[in-house]
Formats: structure tokens, sequence, C-alpha cells
């Protein structure tokens, strides 16, 4: 399943860094599917960009001046302050519990989105690995997939931030799809023949048959070669047997595995190897690919247990058994902040949400997240009070233990109050 991801456009002031915003554009795709999920589009009030000290180029106020009365006329419609239009955006974007967004290169639309938050006291909603690139993908999908050029099939207005976000999208889409439903060569059988004089020739083929020529070109070997002189040799070539996979890790898997390593926990299949295999010293080997931070997060849960895990009750007829699910964070007391708690709160739903179902996000988030926010009180989450954000994460709690009955089809108004 690939994640939702938003594809951004935004028109500036400037070509920097911290380019002062004028609009911003956005486009959710479910890639998996080939379809447009939301749209969005805010315009900015150039003094509110300024005023946050955002850079303005006089170079670019003369492009802006030549381009077409219809792309300038639509900038000056419904104009609200940056902040604000960032604040909707990042509960856009939330809303719908996505985490990726494909911007013009690392020197365009995610640079200047991550400045412009960093300018009004926030964290931008797309963190540094979610920051993926539409010149790279523009030039996969031009160079390589052979599709024409966004540029080419432009429909709508140019420099319309929702309009430039739609036709990038759309070739996005475009790219994934080839991608994904690529069909892979068929290796077919073909008969060769080949007619020498030369023994020595024939061995000199025949070992260039077996060697670096046929593996550089597919893995083929010729097979029932006749050393004959003077006589034509057929043969069929036919695909070299692949070897089994190998474990995941270098080691073999450990049949007999202790119930805990030398510090006393029990192995995790979220940040230990799947050998169950431990190091010299006596601790599980770390599973390839995870992080510090989440071996940290997991160790942290799992330290001070000493014994295996008591097995998952059986399921009831009525709604199926809870999975073990990580414990829920305390309550904390909300800070000033209220954005960065949402954030905080929401990216602790998806975890949970994902490790008990592996369609969550596309499925469940999106709802989980406004149902959360309608049961706390919160219509705008800058302006939430103490008593609504207390009650979200009291909402949040009720939400994630109770995760394997809504993922189960369980309507969520029948667990969460």
């Amino acid at each position: 399943m690939i994640p939702l991801v938003a594809t951004i456009d935004m028109e500036t002031l400037s070509t920097e860094h911290n380019a002062a915003l004028l609009s911003i554009g956005a486009v959710i795709h479910d890639f998996s599917t080939g379809q447009q999920v939301d749209t969005f589009y805010a315009n900015i009030t150039p003094e509110s960009s300024i005023a946050a000290g955002l850079d303005v180029s006089e170079s670019t106020k003369a492009w802006w001046a030549k381009q077409g009365q219809a792309a300038q006329d639509v900038l000056s419609v419904d104009q609200r302050p940056l902040r604000d239009v960032l604040v909707d955006f990042a509960k856009w974007l939330a809303g719908h519990g996505v985490q990726y967004a494909i911007g013009n290169g690392p020197r365009a639309d995610n640079q200047w989105l991550e400045s412009a938050c960093k300018a009004v006291g926030m964290q931008s909603p797309i963190k540094y690995w979610g920051d993926l690139d539409m010149r790279t993908l523009t030039f996969i999908g031009t160079h390589i997939l052979g599709l024409d050029h966004w540029h080419n099939t432009f429909k709508g207005v140019k420099h319309n931030a929702l309009h430039d976000a739609i036709n990038e999208a759309e070739f996005c889409n475009a790219v994934f799809q080839k991608l994904i439903n690529r069909k892979p060569k068929e290796m077919a059988e073909f008969t060769l023949s080949i007619k020498t004089e030369s023994t020595s020739e024939l061995a000199d083929i025949v070992a260039k048959l077996n060697g670096d020529q046929v593996v550089n070109t597919g893995g083929m070997v010729a097979q029932n070669v006749q050393s004959v002189v003077g006589e034509v040799v057929s043969e069929t070539v036919a695909p070299v047997p692949q070897p089994e996979p190998e474990p995941q890790d270098d080691e073999q898997t450990n049949a007999t595995p202790p119930a805990i390593d030398k510090n006393g926990l029990p192995w995790d299949e979220r940040i230990h190897a799947g050998t169950k295999a431990l190091n010299a010293d006596g601790t599980w080997k770390k599973r390839r690919g995870v992080d510090d931070a989440t071996v940290a997060s997991v160790t942290a849960e799992l330290s001070g247990t000493t014994s295996t895990p008591a097995p998952t009750p059986a399921p009831q007829v009525e709604t199926p058994a809870p999975t073990p699910q990580p414990e829920p964070t305390p309550a904390p007391v909300p800070s000033t902040n209220r954005i960065q708690d949402f954030q905080q709160i929401v990216q602790e739903l998806q975890k949970a949400g994902t490790a008990a179902a592996a369609d969550y996000m596309p499925k469940y988030h999106g709802v989980i997240v406004q149902t959360l926010l309608k049961l706390s009180g919160v219509t705008t989450v800058p302006e939430a009070t103490t008593e609504q954000m207390q009650k979200m994460y009291e909402v949040r709690d009720q939400i994630i233990a109770n995760l394997p009955s809504i993922v189960a089809g369980v309507p969520i108004a029948d667990l969460v109050k």
C-alpha cells in the first residue's frame, strides 16, 4: 500500500530559500488506486509574509508583472494572513494522515514551506524524510518512461498554485501508475548454433557462454554443447536455476532462542533481528534498517519485562480480541503550542493504528482524527482551551485502547465517548 502523498505548489515573491509566499495549492493522491483524494488552495496577504521576515526579490516582482492577468488576478482573492493559512494547511494534511509531499525540488516548494513555518514559529507539517522531489520524477517520467512533460499537457491557468499542483500531481500519478503496472521481461528459450573447425575455438566459445558474457546478459548458460570438429553444434539455452533466498540476516535463524537476553528484554520483531540471534555480549541483535529513536522507544517500553509476554486472549464472538498495543502516552500538561501538541497526538494515533492494521492510514486515520477533534470540542487547534486539550488526550487514549475493535469494523462512536 502506497501512503497518501500531497503534491504542493507555491507562488512566491522570490526564489530564495526563504521566499515570501503569495499562495499555496496542494492535491492529495492515492497512487495505489490513481485517485485524487482532496485539494487545498489559499491566498496569502503579501504584507504578512513580508512582516514575517521572508524574502522579496525585485526581479521576481518584475517577472510577475509580465505574467498573464488571470494568474495575477487569482492571487488577490480571499487573501489571509500567512500564519492562518499555514495552520489550516497543517490541519488539512494531518486530517488526511499525509506525511509525504512532492514539491519542485529541494530548493523550491518544500524548502519554502519549512522557511515560512519557522518564520511564524511553527514546525513544518512535512518532516525532512517526507520531502519528495517533483523534478526527479519529471526526469524519470520524460527520459525513462517516455511520458510527455506536464508543461506540454497543462490544463488551466499557469502560475495558479492549485492549477499547477493539479497538473503536477496528474503527471506524478502517471509515473507511478506506469511503474506499478510495468510487466517484467520474459526470458525466452532459444537455439544457438556454433560452426567451427577448431576444438580450441569451440572450447573458448563454450567458456564464454558459461562465463561473464552470459551472466551479464541475464544469467543464461549453454547446455549440451558437443565438441565435434567440423560439425554444427546446436544447444538449448535455459535459465540458470535461482538459489534459494537467504535469511534476512547474515546468521542462520536461532532454532532455540532464549526467552530474554542478557538485559532481561524479550525478543521484539520491531527492533530485533528476525534470526532471534544474540550478539557476543548476550544482547539481541538489532533489526536492519531500524533507526535509533525507534530502538530507544521500544526498549523503554520493554524495560522491566523479564518473561515472555502472555499469549493474546482468544477472540470473542462479538468483537476480535485486542492485540497488544503500545501503552498510551500519559496526558501531559498541554503546552502553549497547540499545533505541536496536536501533531504529537496524531503521530501517536498513526503509530498505534499502523500496528493494528496494515490499511490503517488510507482507511481509518482521517475519520479517527476528525472524531478526535469533534469529541474534544475543538474547531480550531491553535485556539483550543486547556480543558479541550485535556479532553483530546483522554479521547486519544480511548481510541488507542479500542483500535483492534475499530479496525475490525466496530463503529468508533460505539467505543469512544
